[in-house]
């Protein structure tokens, strides 16, 4: 299979684009024989279940999968929002050991030292181009706490991939579980630096329009109410017409509404009837119908 590559740029000096896989969610076994506050029992928790590989044998590619153990991941592309984090949060009603994977590629002109900012609720490792160059330990449940470090990035050459860009993370849960990663460069200037992406796809022009215009999409309410329609709005200088395909998904992905309409600038179409929605958590998923732009 040939591996392509997606092009982006730094985003305030974080990276954006990234391919994730997990959690891991590891059941803590007699998660009794750690005693002391709730932090310290994280502490602990975290340093048993600690493995220092990182586990991860080939290149990462979008929707490529590969084993932990006896868990089977998928590495999924992810696209951070404003707040610049790839965000796993999740409820777990028992002790739980949690890890993520998050790759990407870093393109610099000329070899140079850089620092970090790795800003995570837990634990984290990061490798470049396969060497350890960090690892910190902390628990921060509602604020994510930020750490510096420094690596040294080599220059790309051509059609060479770069520097390969490796975070671990962390965490341990009981109850609600708060679960981010952002990672900044800086010490660089950010138009000298190119993210890459693996990805499947031989159609990475496409790939790339598709994500510029559904950004330009919006729901007018984050938060809704049996009865209400729940509209996307499309932005007033979106750049083209086209048809999608909408669909709003529950928990396991489960889908509630669907149907297919047309882009067009300042359109705001009805995508889903509050009535066959009930209470919980939901999300809106765009698609580009099978039909010739």
């Amino acid at each position: 299979m040939t591996t392509s590559y997606l092009e982006y740029e730094l985003q305030n000096g974080y990276i954006h684009n990234w391919l994730v896989a997990g959690p891991q969610a590891i059941a803590v076994a007699d998660p009794e024989r750690y005693t002391g506050t709730e932090a310290e029992r994280k502490f602990q928790i975290a340093r048993d279940y600690y493995a220092p590989d990182h586990a991860i044998a080939e290149l990462p590619v979008d929707r490529k999968s590969f084993s932990v153990g006896d868990t089977t991941l998928t590495w999924r592309y992810t696209r951070c929002l404003d707040d610049h984090f790839v965000d796993q949060s999740a409820f777990y009603h028992t002790w739980h050991y949690l890890r993520s994977w998050a790759y990407t590629q870093v393109s610099v002109w000329e070899e140079q030292a850089v620092t970090f900012v790795l800003t995570t609720n837990g634990p984290a490792d990061v490798w470049v181009n396969g060497e350890h160059v960090h690892r910190h330990e902390h628990f921060h449940h509602q604020q994510p706490a930020s750490v510096e470090f420094t690596a040294t990035l080599r220059a790309g050459d051509g059609e060479d991939m770069g520097n390969e860009i490796l975070v671990r993370f962390e965490e341990v849960a009981a109850r609600e579980c708060p679960y981010v990663m952002a990672l900044k460069v800086t010490g660089i200037d950010p138009e000298d630096v190119e993210v890459r992406v693996p990805s499947a796809t031989e159609r990475t022009v496409r790939h790339a329009m598709l994500e510029r215009v559904f950004e330009q999409a919006c729901i007018e309410r984050v938060a809704n109410y049996r009865g209400r329609v729940v509209n996307l709005h499309w932005a007033d200088d979106l750049e083209t017409n086209f048809n999608y395909q909408y669909s709003i998904q529950g928990p396991g992905e489960r889908i509630n509404v669907s149907g297919e309409t047309e882009a067009k600038p300042g359109e705001v179409a009805d995508i889903g009837h509050g009535f066959r929605i009930w209470q919980g958590p939901f999300r809106v998923v765009l698609r580009l119908s099978l039909i010739h732009i």
